[in-house]
């Protein structure tokens, strides 16, 4: 969970790690701001940095319970395996500065 106050910018994202430990590369992310009731404000590429993942993100709107879903797909290096794609969301609480 991250915390902004309306208006502010962050860096925000997820470091992407492989279960089965194998080495891949990151081909595509990109990424999809939505409000508690699922009303979409904002989609994009995201930003790729070896294994992570990013978007600066600028709020414009209050609440809480915000999310950031990320989709990023993922190429393996044994080539015997085949691409995947996974999501992972981060909750986003948005505040009025006080």
């Amino acid at each position: 969970m991250r915390n902004f106050i309306i208006g502010e910018s962050k860096e925000l994202g997820i470091k992407v790690k492989a279960v089965d430990g194998e080495d891949f590369s990151i081909t595509g992310a990109t990424y999809e701001y939505k409000d508690r009731s699922g009303n979409l404000l904002e989609t994009g590429e995201a930003t790729v940095d070896d294994k992570m993942v990013y978007t600066e993100l600028t709020p414009t709107v209050v609440g809480f319970d915000q999310i950031v879903t990320f989709k990023v797909t993922l190429k393996p290096v044994d080539v015997t395996k085949n691409p995947e794609t996974v999501k992972a969301d981060v909750i986003v609480n948005v505040m009025k500065e006080q």
